[in-house]
C-alpha cells in the first residue's frame, strides 16, 4: 500500500547502484533497479536495464517487461508476453502478474489470474492480501472489506492491512471508522505515512483542518508527501475556514489545472 515517493526513489536508487557494483550479474536487482525508473518516469531507462537483464525468461523479468510494455500502452504485448510464463498457478507468479495489473490499472485482467488458482490458494494470507486489493481497486468495498478484516485476524499489527481497511471506510464516507483503521496501522507502523495522509483527508471532510493539517505536515516529515501537495493542502484548509489571504499565499504560484487537480484529488477521497 505505501506509495514510494521521489525521496523513496531516490534513497532506493542510490542503494540499488550500490549494490548493483558489488553483484552486476544479478537479474533480481536489476529487475528492482529498472522498477525503481519505472516508478520516476523514466521508462527509456528502464528499458535499456531490461533489455539487458542476465536472465531475461525468467517469470519475474517477464512482468518488468510487460509492466513497461503496460506503461506504453501495448496491454496486448504485454498480455502475449505474461501469457509465455510457463507455471501460471504459481502463487509467487499469480501474486506477481496481479499487483503487476493491479498497479497499472487493470484489475480484471489481475482477477483472471486469480480466479483460476481460488480453491488453492483461498487460505493463503498473500492471496487473500491481492484479491482484497483488486476488489478495493474495483470499487467492490463490500467485498474487500471482510478480506481485509480476514487478514487483519491473521495479522492482527500489519499496517497494510489496516490501512487498506482505512481506504474502504473512507470510499464508504464513514470517516471515524477510517481514522480508527489508521491509528490502528500506526500502531503497527508509526512511520507509515500513508495512513497520516489518509487521516488528514479524513478529518478535512469532517471540516477538522486543523486535524487534517497536522496530520498533512506530520506526512511531509516523513517524506510520504511531497512539500508542494503539503502546502496545497494548507491553502485549501485555510480557504475552507475563511482564511482567503493567507490561503491564497499558499496557493500561489500554481496554474488553475494543478489546482484543479489538488481539488479533485480531495474530492476523489471522498467518494465525490
Amino acid at each position: 500500500f505505501k506509495q514510494k515517493t521521489a525521496y523513496d526513489i531516490a534513497s532506493c536508487l542510490v542503494g540499488a547502484e550500490m549494490c548493483i557494483r558489488d553483484s552486476p550479474d544479478s537479474t533480481a536487482l536489476m529487475i528492482e533497479y529498472a522498477y525503481l525508473h519505472l516508478d520516476s518516469g523514466k521508462r527509456a531507462k528502464a528499458r535499456e536495464i531490461i533489455e539487458n537483464l542476465p536472465d531475461t525468461y525468467s517469470p519475474e523479468a517477464k512482468v518488468v517487461r510487460a509492466h513497461l510494455l503496460l506503461s506504453e500502452g501495448k496491454l496486448d504485448d504485454a498480455e502475449q508476453l505474461l501469457d509465455t510464463i510457463e507455471d501460471k498457478e504459481d502463487l509467487a507468479n499469480v501474486v506477481d502478474v496481479s499487483y503487476m495489473y493491479l498497479d497499472m490499472g487493470y484489475p480484471d485482467k489481475a482477477l483472471a489470474w486469480l480466479n483460476p488458482v481460488k480453491e488453492e490458494y483461498a487460505d493463503e494470507e498473500a492471496y487473500i492480501a491481492v484479491v482484497a486489493d483488486c476488489y478495493y481497486g474495483k470499487g467492490m468495498i463490500e467485498e474487500a472489506i471482510p478480506l481485509y478484516n480476514q487478514l487483519i485476524d491473521q495479522n492482527p499489527y500489519s499496517a497494510p492491512y489496516w490501512f487498506g481497511l482505512a481506504r474502504c471506510h473512507f470510499e464508504d464516507l464513514n470517516f471515524d471508522q477510517a481514522i480508527d483503521a489508521c491509528d490502528y496501522a500506526l500502531i503497527g507502523d508509526d512511520e507509515f505515512a500513508d495512513a497520516y495522509v489518509m487521516k488528514g483527508h479524513c478529518f478535512y471532510q469532517l471540516g477538522n483542518e486543523d486535524a487534517a493539517l497536522e496530520c498533512y505536515q506530520k506526512a511531509e516529515q516523513m517524506h510520504g508527501l511531497a512539500p508542494e501537495f503539503v502546502y496545497t493542502y494548507i491553502g485549501l484548509c485555510k480557504v475552507s475556514k475563511g482564511e482567503w489571504e493567507e490561503g491564497g499565499n499558499y496557493l500561489k504560484g500554481y496554474s488553475q489545472t494543478e489546482y484543479y487537480l489538488f481539488d479533485r484529488l480531495l474530492g476523489c477521497y471522498s467518494g465525490q
